[in-house]
């Protein structure tokens, strides 16, 4: 599928949407996908609570690059420790970090400048990419309204007082997130009303707020319409039955507007793809569920108009 080999094309995907829309489990699935193509992939997220390690049954990553399986690995990025590795490794000024940032002011500093530690994420991923140990960096971003506030905190550090090396890192990052062949931005959402009305609404701010370009719009857990309807009739009629009837006609139904909205917001049917419900995820994640996954989002198709 055309669409699913361009995303995994970037150099550095972020993944990206609503709580609970299931964009963990997909850049989790995609980090692995990529990988059993003989990719050597790095899965990120910075997080206070973990999400990704579990899902292979592992420890916490931490800060640092984790083996998970073959050619795959994970991390969770802190910035505390990315302020440290710019400082030091990049400046080459440990003297400056041990004098200035001891005795926990490494956090007041970060606090103190408004979007400085996404700025650090961000740049520690560029770092990353740059260095080229990886054919691709996946990013389990923050959900989409914190997204969308950590693609602004470069314009508002450009736009303070901050001079030196700092400020021109931080026009590097941009400059690098604006290259469309490079970075790219998955949003994953769902065929559910108030999502369907959140991911509207995101995708209008996005191209205003994002240096980062849009790849595509991946519609998780979609029922299939006719298929479903055949097996949910031939039950008996039972409060469960109608139950059932009533969400897949709204989960069709969501479906259909977004396939008719997308376009408004320059999403085209070659940037979308359709997952359908897979039920739960399994722990640890194995290279047969994320087959059976990729297969799924293959053979998905938009629903009949």
């Amino acid at each position: 599928m055309k669409i699913l080999s361009s995303v995994l094309e970037k150099k550095l995907l972020f993944v990206s949407g609503k709580g609970g829309t299931g964009k963990s489990c997909l850049s989790a699935c995609l980090a692995y996908a990529a990988a059993l193509q003989g990719k050597k992939v790095l899965l990120v997220e910075s997080a206070q609570q973990e999400q990704l390690a579990p899902l292979f049954g592992l420890p916490a990553f931490g800060h640092h690059e984790t083996p998970i399986e073959g050619s795959l690995f994970g991390i969770n990025l802190d910035a505390t420790a990315c302020l440290r590795e710019y400082v030091v490794e990049r400046l080459r000024m440990p003297r400056l970090y041990d004098k200035v940032f001891q005795n926990g002011l490494v956090k007041t500093f970060l606090e103190t400048i408004p979007g400085l530690a996404e700025t650090m994420i961000l740049g520690r991923l560029q770092h990353t990419v740059v260095r080229n140990r990886y054919d691709v960096v996946i990013y389990d971003a923050p959900a989409s309204g914190h997204f969308l506030g950590m693609m602004t905190t470069l314009d508002a550090v450009l736009a303070s007082e901050l001079v030196g090396p700092l400020l021109e890192q931080v026009k590097e990052v941009r400059n690098f997130l604006a290259t469309p062949s490079i970075c790219g931005f998955l949003l994953v959402t769902l065929a559910e009303e108030l999502v369907v009305n959140e991911t509207l609404d995101f995708l209008a701010q996005l191209k205003q707020k994002s240096p980062v370009a849009l790849s595509a719009v991946a519609i998780n857990r979609v029922l299939q319409g006719k298929e479903e309807s055949v097996a949910l009739q031939a039950l008996p009629p039972s409060p469960l039955q109608d139950f059932l009837l009533q969400n897949l006609h709204h989960n069709v139904t969501c479906q259909q507007w977004m396939q008719r909205e997308l376009p408004t917001y320059e999403v085209s049917p070659e940037q979308t793809f359709w997952i359908p419900e897979l039920g739960a995820f399994p722990e640890p994640l194995t290279a047969e569920f994320v087959r059976k996954f990729l297969h799924a989002i293959l053979s998905g198709h938009a629903p009949a108009a």
